[in-house]
């Protein structure tokens, strides 16, 4: 009996509510994503990795971090402003 009194709970909440969410989370996660870039460079530093290797470091971290640069980014209908 109580599931569905959850479940219509949930279903009134605010979409702003899920968006405050998301931007809170989103700071941490940039953090993470720079943390694990910055150590995949200091072992591909110290290996002497080619510039290829680099290169795809590079590519790969800003599609992560920022949202203006995501694949399909504009077509997303709640994605951050990047002029923000």
């Amino acid at each position: 009996m109580e599931q569905p009194a959850v479940q219509d709970e949930l279903a009134e909440r605010p979409q702003e509510e899920g968006l405050r969410f998301a931007r809170r989370m989103y700071p941490p996660r940039v953090l993470g994503l720079a943390l694990g870039a910055l150590c995949i460079g200091g072992g591909l530093w110290q290996q002497g990795a080619p510039a290829a290797a680099w290169i795809a470091l590079l590519v790969n971290s800003p599609g992560r971090t920022s949202p203006c640069l995501s694949p399909g980014a504009a077509a997303t209908p709640t994605a951050p402003s990047c002029a923000t």
